[in-house]
């Protein structure tokens, strides 16, 4: 979901994960609340939904492009 630059909610994280076959998808909702309360994700609220989107912040991204340099 990083590479994108979309807005997505935790129900979609958990779909991905689970068509990928990475275990422990079902925890998604307690994976995201870590995320951003370490800065990784941000919470997007918007007036046409109804629930919470995400997406990752640019704290985010530069941990991601440390890792693929690595």
């Amino acid at each position: 979901m990083a590479e994108k630059e979309t807005d997505w909610t935790w129900i979609m994280l958990d779909r991905t994960l689970a068509i990928r076959g990475i275990e422990g998808f079902s925890n998604v909702a307690n994976i995201v609340t870590g995320l951003v309360n370490n800065g990784m994700v941000e919470t997007v609220y918007t007036e046409n939904t109804s629930k919470p989107r995400y997406r990752v912040s640019p704290q985010g991204h530069q941990l991601l492009r440390e890792n693929n340099d690595n």
